[in-house]
């Protein structure tokens, strides 16, 4: 089953953005357009030219990088573009015919929204986890999820990227605890397991100290709170005695 955002000379440019923030990661709106213009052009066609034509379709009002934008396939940050992750990058695998590299740090991404000293945490679990899982790896997974996804009717272009993601996360799920029926799964060494519960502890570390601080925090509000319940009280009976 085809992806809406694909049908059509529309659905052509999207592809492309598409196909060209895969392998390039942040790129402004020129940059875009640079690169699918150097896929498009004909022998003899001028590049500047040709760049100039496919850049006004992609920021024009209503263009292919307003629509990619809003549906949650790419984002914007600041000046340049990317693919979101899931839904872009899965999205972007659907058009390749074999697993490409790319050229997207999918940590960074995921770093961008956590606090700062959670980084260290998931940079190692990163690490473990592109140990165990290489990069084409997870890319197979996720291409396959996605393609399983669609063939059973979701339709993407009309959901959010969070949304996309909880389909994706239940998906290879699924897909997991059918590898583990057919004993597919690697088994991992003891050392791997040992430092993937290292970095369990560390986290469930965190969270205790988080913990600890909001209710420090919350008995610090709840004083001040209790304080100016009294003064309020005390004012109260002062203006009270005042009057008689």
């Amino acid at each position: 089953m085809p992806l809406k955002i694909f049908d059509g000379k529309k659905g052509t440019y999207n592809g492309l953005v598409l196909r060209v923030l895969f392998k390039s990661s942040y790129l402004t709106a020129y940059e875009i357009a640079k690169e699918i213009a150097r896929i498009q052009r004909k022998p003899k066609e001028n590049l500047r030219l040709k760049t100039v034509d496919v850049y006004s379709v992609l920021v024009r009002e209503n263009g292919r990088l307003a629509e990619l934008e809003k549906k949650e396939y790419i984002q914007k940050i600041e000046k340049r573009y990317r693919l979101t992750l899931p839904k872009g990058i899965a999205t972007a695998l659907t058009l390749f015919k074999e697993i490409e590299d790319s050229g997207i740090d999918e940590l960074q991404i995921i770093l961008e929204p956590l606090d700062e000293e959670l980084e260290p945490i998931f940079r190692e679990i990163w690490m473990i986890y592109s140990e165990i899982y290489p990069k084409k790896e997870y890319y197979r997974a996720l291409l396959k999820a996605t393609q399983s996804l669609i063939d059973e009717g979701l339709d993407i272009d009309v959901i959010s990227n969070r949304k996309f993601n909880s389909y994706l996360e239940l998906k290879l799920e699924e897909m997991l605890q059918q590898e583990i029926s057919k004993k597919e799964i690697t088994i991992l060494k003891p050392e791997t397991y040992n430092r993937i519960y290292q970095v369990f502890q560390k986290t469930m570390n965190f969270y205790r100290e988080k913990m600890k601080e909001f209710e420090v925090a919350q008995k610090t509000v709840e004083e001040s709170l209790l304080k100016l319940s009294k003064s309020a009280e005390q004012n109260n009976e002062k203006q009270d005695s005042s009057r008689r």
